[in-house]
């Protein structure tokens, strides 16, 4: 089991006992990479090696926890306030954080709020990959990750996908293109053995769609009437693809 790695950022040396006493005792599933006691030290090294979950107390030697979050607003760092004082609630949450809880510590609530975050990672996990579906031998679906959720496309209805740097473009059924921040290899390695081909750097086309192809002058045409580059790279795979004769 992959374990989750977590930083406590805590000025008292008793609280940060606790607290890493308490993830070995109920928070197997974590694994304590790093303990901190300024916002200083807190801030270079999150930027460096962010964790998956940083329990972090509020106010510190040298600034407050409000100061860390200003500067990892960029990292995907999921955050548990741990504090003594009740009155900074309100304004954690507007920065986001993940729960907020008060000392005396209790280790039931941590682990509570461990579990939660835990999942959440999980699930946002699945939504950033891309996922091959079969429900049955001859229904596939591509499970592709939009604005935080998981829509499922059938292949049949995937036209092309087109790479743009480190995003693609997945153009469906001429009506709709969804934008995905993966490379295009990584949808290769997915459909070629599903009825797609790539036919140069930038183009992966699903071959039901597929009019015509004029190997002399490098292009392909599809049935949309879409007219796409044939490049070297890949020439030989779709002569020997399709038994091309070259005349």
């Amino acid at each position: 089991m992959n374990k989750h790695s977590v930083v406590i950022v805590d000025d008292e040396v008793d609280s940060q006992i606790i607290l890493q006493n308490f993830l070995n005792e109920y928070c197997p599933q974590t694994r304590l990479i790093a303990i901190y006691s300024t916002v200083k030290d807190c801030i270079k090294n999150l930027l460096t090696s962010p964790p998956d979950i940083l329990l972090l107390d509020i106010n510190l030697t040298d600034g407050t926890g409000f100061d860390v979050l200003k500067e990892i607003t960029q990292l995907s760092i999921k955050v548990i306030f741990i504090t003594a004082h009740d009155q900074y609630a309100l304004d954690a949450f507007k920065h986001k954080v993940n729960n907020y809880l008060l000392k005396p510590i209790n280790p039931k609530h941590l682990q509570n709020a461990i579990e939660d975050i835990i999942k959440t990672i999980e699930l946002e996990k699945k939504l950033n990959n891309i996922q091959l579906f079969e429900e049955s031998s001859n229904v596939k679906k591509l499970g592709i990750p939009s604005k935080g959720t998981l829509q499922l496309k059938s292949l049949q209805d995937i036209i092309r996908c087109e790479a743009n740097g480190n995003y693609t473009f997945i153009y469906i059924n001429d009506k709709e293109r969804i934008i995905v921040p993966k490379t295009i290899k990584v949808f290769e390695e997915l459909l070629t053995n599903n009825g797609f081909i790539r036919i140069h750097q930038s183009h992966l086309i699903n071959q039901k769609y597929l009019e015509e192809i004029r190997i002399k002058k490098n292009l392909i045409f599809l049935k949309n009437g879409v007219q796409l580059p044939i490049s070297r790279k890949y020439k030989m795979i779709i002569i020997r693809s399709f038994k091309l004769k070259i005349i």
